[in-house]
């Protein structure tokens, strides 16, 4: 019973397949979401590694 009310409070739907529909389009827009964020995270830290050769702040900053 709580079950059935939980899912017609989250995805506002009775039917099962509909919940399953939801459920297979929230993951897949994760997916895709993580991807994003996480190359977008990789250039950056692939930048800081390049800019750590040339900018004298970074020099000045690494260890001997």
């Amino acid at each position: 019973m709580f079950s059935q009310v939980l899912k017609t409070l989250l995805f506002m739907t009775d039917s099962p397949e509909d919940t399953r529909k939801i459920r297979r389009q929230v993951l897949a827009d994760n997916r895709k979401f993580t991807v994003v964020w996480s190359s977008a995270e990789l250039f950056y830290w692939i930048y800081c590694f390049v800019k750590s050769f040339f900018d004298e702040a970074f020099t000045r900053c690494r260890d001997a």
